[in-house]
């Protein structure tokens, strides 16, 4: 048994291309001049993509039923309203091979509107009168700043005002904190550059005295070989090898606690 089709309405369609369209001029029910002209065409949508360069307006004429696409003999006049042409419907509603050449025709596929025919491109001239009803009727036009009253004005200058301030104190903040970071950073490769300068100094006074670095002796083995030979060592070089002992492991503990936390971040 056939899997049946999930009906669409009108309004369902409409909001398909609402969405394919929401980044560009959208105009549903559009018209080609006001609602009192005794003569006037009205398209099921327009759009048009925000480009100076290369603008491309689009018709929409929506059919939910094969009586609507049968039936319907106004659509050619729509031509002379956009570069581009399609019928929307749901599937199975109009087969391409019906459509003239100068339609498109767009399928509902779920969420999605599918081209079933792509609608050829046509360089024409837009006729003014469907300007002036798409920026007359059909566009809100936002009230600016230089166009307020008093007290609106007033309020807004008060807000700018109250936006800087807290821009300049968040900038503020962000500042010192980055300032901070790298005076700390800093302080940190200069402590780790001292103890990495002992500890090439020790290795250095190893070697020189016979002591093997290839492998990692515990302190205590040092401190009993230091202790046999303890007159090839200055009696200040145990009291050395005890702090950089102390300040390595000092610095392994913080530097394990760091990748801990970078793990954890991340």
């Amino acid at each position: 048994m056939a899997k049946a089709q999930p009906k669409f309405n009108a309004t369902d369609i409409l909001e398909l291309l609402a969405v394919k369209h929401s980044k560009d001029v959208f105009v549903p029910e559009c018209k080609d001049g006001p609602t009192h002209y005794s003569s006037h065409m009205r398209m099921d949508a327009w759009a048009m993509n925000r480009s100076w360069a290369h603008p491309v307006a689009t018709g929409y004429e929506i059919k939910v039923s094969r009586a609507d696409f049968l039936h319907d003999n106004k659509w050619p006049a729509y031509l002379a309203l956009c570069n581009q042409f399609y019928f929307v419907a749901p599937p199975n509603v109009i087969d391409p091979s019906e459509l003239s050449a100068d339609a498109g025709l767009m399928v509902v596929a779920g969420s999605r509107l599918l081209t079933k025919k792509k609608a050829p491109h046509r360089a024409i001239q837009l006729p003014e009168e469907l300007y002036r009803y798409i920026l007359m009727c059909r566009v809100a036009i936002t009230k600016d700043r230089w166009n307020m009253d008093e007290e609106d004005r007033n309020v807004y200058w008060r807000k700018f005002v109250e936006r800087r301030v807290e821009d300049r104190a968040l900038g503020y903040e962000v500042s010192r904190a980055i300032v901070e970071r790298v005076a700390h950073v800093e302080t940190e490769n200069k402590r780790l550059a001292r103890l990495m300068q002992g500890y090439d100094d020790v290795r250095g006074f190893l070697t020189r005295n016979g002591f093997s670095t290839d492998y990692a002796p515990s302190f205590w083995q040092l401190e009993e070989r230091i202790a046999e030979q303890e007159k090839l060592f200055p009696k200040e070089m145990l009291w050395s090898l005890e702090r950089l002992h102390k300040d390595l492991g000092d610095a392994l503990k913080q530097i394990e606690m760091k990748d801990k936390k970078q793990e954890q971040a991340a």
